[in-house]
């Protein structure tokens, strides 16, 4: 019996090694507290008493959100640089940079000229250099300005008998096609023609823009029938003083008189 009794205590034994040999070692959960506990279940089962926000209509809450990146402020240009970080804009060249204190406009001292063999006189600035021609005058600048001497054409030429205003138009193109050849001007643009007087006469004229050698130039030509002639008034100068110059156009149209 004693001998029956050993074996089975043996035989439970080794039954006991072999099954702790075969286990891993576990660590322990730990404990959850109470408030996690009800944490966890508040998120679950919300209590009844919870007041949530009463947001309008169509209210997008992420725009209570504070976003300090570039990414989400910022502004691109076309080529997907950044011009704009927040509400401070990065000024781009030429469009936004502060205006430039504007320059002093330029000043003439005018006299009155006749001009014989084109039988007209008008009033020009009177240190500029004029160069007279049978039917035609021409008065330049003495300085130059942005690599461009402004000057100022008057010219006479006879006309038919059968000659009507309309006449003019195809006139004025031609003046305006001579100027582009002699100017050798690249990027050449001119306006569509409008009527305007000229020593009293009925007349037509059409502004001009282009660029020669590199300089922009700007300018008009006005033209009229007067008296069974045709007078033109030309006027060419560089881009950024076209302002004052059309002073020196508009003081000799106004007064240009026959003599």
């Amino acid at each position: 019996m004693k001998k029956r009794l050993f074996c089975v205590f043996a035989l439970l034994l080794a039954a006991v090694l072999l099954t702790a040999c075969g286990e891993k070692t576990v660590a322990p959960i730990p404990a959850v507290s109470s408030t996690q506990v009800n944490v966890i279940e508040n998120v679950i089962n919300p209590p009844e008493d919870v007041q949530y926000p009463d947001y309008p209509e169509g209210y997008d809450p992420a725009s209570e959100e504070d976003y300090d990146t570039a990414y989400m402020s910022g502004a691109y240009d076309e080529y997907g640089n950044m011009v704009q970080i927040g509400a401070t804009a990065i000024p781009l060249d030429p469009i936004d940079m502060p205006t430039p204190t504007p320059r002093p406009a330029l000043a003439f001292n005018y006299a009155r000229k006749d001009f014989a063999l084109v039988g007209l006189s008008f009033e020009c600035p009177q240190d500029w250099v004029d160069e007279e021609n049978n039917g035609s005058v021409t008065l330049c600048d003495t300085r130059t300005r942005d690599g461009y001497r402004a000057r100022v054409e008057v010219i006479v030429e006879g006309a038919p008998s059968s000659m009507k205003k309309t006449d003019l138009k195809p006139k004025l193109d031609g003046r305006l096609e001579a100027l582009h050849y002699e100017e050798s001007c690249s990027e050449w643009s001119v306006s569509a023609a409008t009527e305007r007087k000229l020593m009293g006469k009925d007349g037509y004229y059409a502004t001009f823009h282009g660029y020669t050698n590199g300089v922009e130039i700007r300018g008009r030509v006005h033209l009229a029938l007067c008296d069974g002639k045709v007078i033109t008034v030309i006027y060419v100068c560089p881009a950024a003083y076209v302002n004052d110059y059309y002073t020196v156009y508009d003081k000799l149209r106004s007064t240009l008189k026959v003599i």
